[in-house]
């Protein structure tokens, strides 16, 4: 079906809320969406100046397919159940974790057992999870063993049973084959590993210390021994638990990372102000998505199937469709939820640690492609720069400053496409007066290659720069003062991702999913990392430094000592030469060398 011929389908769709599909020559399906009106946001694909996604999914659509709900909610929902059932290759797909196990908490049954299921069923059951690794699955199950008594058998031994088992006997089981508790008493201990397992557990806590309380009024004191076994077990977990919030309230932190065409969301799990647990997903071909709209898929997605949504859901950006997927999540929650874009303070905190836990997930998996696609990488660098071999050694170098101050400079080392830290590089710049980022990476590059062409510093295959034109020349005449001759440089520069050459007019663009393009942006994306850490610790130790550092003989430990003592330099030099020999770790020759830089 012809473009024209689609739009025309477009303009008779009906007004309604409803779920739509685009189809391709063979009846698979390529897209599926939902929409507040069917026709309005149909029709929008057909508008001009589309983005290069769109222009494709259009290309290759010819048929289009509509099922119309009652509400919008509706249509989120059957939206996820379409999305998970066809798998289009146009929507934004979580890489899910089926393959991960869940513990089930058989709640639809008398005398409910927790056990592990490789998926989370609609079956009256309670699913937590998935759990990543798998191997811990089997610890979080042995640790609910250990806290709550339960039975663990199945429901045929459960019902055939002519005493109780070793279980009960070591107080793992109160033994409800033989009627030894009763239901009230045993659903307490379910509800118990359900808020538990949902990270609440100062719930926990509190419930058990009421039933301990209740047991030793009753003069029940064995019972109430393993209450107060249970309630100490809970407290060391919640001290080994990291707090990261000061309200002490529920609340998932969404982080997200990108990188060329890829990203990586994850998804930290705040229960009672504390981080109990985290989980993340890789998409793929998100290179035209907007970042509000690979929120507004995970949001879909991550939380169809959740068996639990805190109230606060904080987030790095705003979602598309905001209004429509909180009213979605507070239906399925039952309760409002609220979506919420922190710009400072401790929530924006915690999304700026979820946004670098995210990163350094998304670079893992980055790291770990491969061989044949690092290989395909080099063999295409090699071919688009017109090189004689692949590059075995690529040093990418990059220049961090704020205003001129403190300017460094750093070199990261790839070998064979892989990170080889053992020979990255620092470098603090000391010629260049202000902020001249040309000048500062000119004198970087002339230090590195004043170097001789050793086994620590062997002349590389190629050279990148971060940057245009100008700190491409800047390395080119380092270079030639140097006088080396034969080593490739290029420049990579950020905004369009432009690649200059030397004596190029233009630049030269690759495809955004170019092997051989992904491969320059992580050399100069680490080049920026090293190099942006590098200028943080010494800003960081220039705001924290004093005149003592300058004295020979005070290092960071005496420096400690002196302020601790007296507060103050002006203190330190109103203060006698025996004042200062009798603090701890000083000496008359160390406190003369103070009293001496001081006046």
């Amino acid at each position: 079906m012809a473009e024209n011929a689609l739009k025309s389908l477009a303009d008779n769709l009906p007004e309604s809320p409803g779920a739509y599909m685009f189809l391709d020559e063979k009846g698979e399906v390529l897209y599926v969406g939902k929409a507040a009106s069917l026709r309005g946001r149909v029709r929008s694909y057909f508008q001009s100046g589309r983005d290069p996604k769109t222009e494709a999914l259009m290309n290759a659509a010819k048929d289009i397919r509509f099922i119309v709900t009652s509400t919008e909610m509706e249509a989120i929902m059957l939206e996820c159940n379409l999305i998970k059932k066809h798998r289009p290759r146009y929507n934004i797909m979580l890489r899910d974790d089926k393959h991960y196990p869940y513990l089930r908490v058989g709640t639809d049954h008398r005398w409910p057992r927790v056990t592990i299921s490789r998926s989370a069923r609609k079956d009256g059951a309670r699913y937590f999870g998935p759990y990543y690794p798998a191997g811990s699955v089997s610890q979080t199950l042995k640790l609910l063993k250990s806290l709550f008594p339960l039975r663990t058998c199945s429901d045929r031994i459960l019902a055939n049973a002519q005493r109780p088992c070793l279980n009960y006997h070591i107080k793992r089981c109160p033994a409800p084959c033989m009627g030894l508790v009763d239901d009230t008493t045993y659903q307490a201990s379910v509800r118990d590993v359900c808020l538990f397992l949902d990270g609440k557990h100062e719930d926990v806590r509190r419930s058990l210390i009421e039933r301990m309380q209740e047991a030793a009024e009753r003069l029940e004191f064995e019972k109430a021994a393993d209450y107060r076994d249970q309630i100490r077990a809970i407290e060391r977990i919640m001290e080994e638990q990291k707090a990261v919030s000061t309200d002490l309230g529920d609340q998932d932190v969404v982080g997200i990372a990108r990188w060329a065409d890829r990203a990586c969301v994850l998804v930290q799990t705040v229960r009672s102000g504390r981080l109990v647990g985290q989980k993340h997903y890789l998409v793929d071909r998100t290179l035209d998505v907007p970042t509000g709209e690979i929120l507004a898929s995970f949001l879909k997605q991550h939380y169809e199937d959740a068996s639990y949504i805190p109230p606060v859901i904080l987030l790095p950006a705003q979602t598309e469709e905001e209004h429509s997927i909180q009213d979605f999540l507070s239906s399925k929650r039952n309760g409002r939820i609220r979506l919420h874009v922190p710009k400072r303070g401790e929530k924006a905190r915690l999304v700026e640690m979820a946004r670098e836990n995210a990163e350094a997930l998304l670079q893992a998996g980055i790291t770990s492609e491969s061989k044949a696609e690092k290989d395909r990488a080099l063999a295409e660098l090699a071919s688009v720069l017109g090189l004689d071999a692949e590059p075995h050694r690529i040093e990418g170098f990059d220049i961090s400053n704020i205003q001129g101050q403190d300017p460094v400079g750093c070199m990261v080392v790839f070998i064979d496409g892989r990170p080889a830290p053992r020979y990255y590089r620092r470098f603090k710049v000391g010629s260049v007066q202000g902020p001249n980022d040309v000048a500062m990476m000119g004198e970087v590059i002339g230090r590195r290659f004043a170097r001789s062409d050793s086994s620590e510093w062997r002349w590389p295959d190629l050279v990148l720069v971060d940057g245009g034109k100008g700190q491409l020349h800047a390395a080119l005449s380092a270079m030639d003062g140097a006088n080396v001759t034969g080593v490739p440089v290029l420049g990579l520069a950020k905004e369009e991702e432009e690649i200059w050459l030397p004596g190029t007019a233009e630049p030269l663009r690759l495809p955004r999913i170019s092997p051989a393009l992904r491969l320059l942006q992580r050399v100069r994306d680490e080049a920026h990392r090293f190099a942006l850490g590098y200028h943080r610790s010494l800003r960081s130790r220039r705001a924290t430094g004093s005149v003592l550092d300058e004295i020979p003989g005070i290092g960071p430990k005496r420096k400690k000592v002196l302020m601790r003592a007296f507060g103050s330099l002006r203190a330190i030099r109103e203060a006698s030469e025996e004042e200062l020999a009798r603090l701890p770790g000083m000496n008359s020759s160390a406190a003369r060398r103070v009293k001496e830089y001081l006046e």
